[in-house]
């Protein structure tokens, strides 16, 4: 992921910024939460459509698994049934369920919406 020049990498995402705009996808599913805070950590980053299926589902599960886990926590440890491996467990498996699912939908929008691959920017 990491561009060798960072000008070189930004000029690239703004044009892949521009192409997105042009497309029917929604905003928030081209520039969606997740990307946006890496971006703001100043961390270079694709926008997911032109990241690769393992890329996207990667990051997506670990996203997802985090929110997971904090949400089970929060509204379920009162409850004595559900112990801190299983939530680390439930949380892995359903962060990665929506990793996948995420990766697939990624991987399939940019096939259906012509993208331009990102290497010929």
């Amino acid at each position: 992921m990491n561009e060798p020049e960072t000008g070189d990498f930004e000029a690239k995402y703004e044009k892949a910024m521009q192409e997105l705009k042009g497309t029917p996808i929604w905003k928030s599913n081209y520039n969606p939460p997740f990307y946006k805070l890496i971006r703001r950590l100043g961390i270079q980053s694709r926008p997911p459509h032109y990241n690769t299926f393992l890329s996207n589902s990667y990051r997506m599960s670990l996203y997802f698994a985090a929110i997971w886990a904090v949400f089970l926590l929060a509204f379920s440890w009162t409850n004595d049934d559900i112990s801190k491996f299983n939530v680390v467990i439930v949380s892995i498996l359903i962060g990665m369920f929506f990793g996948v699912v995420m990766g697939i939908y990624y991987w399939y929008s940019f096939r259906t919406n012509s993208l331009t691959e990102w290497e010929k920017f």
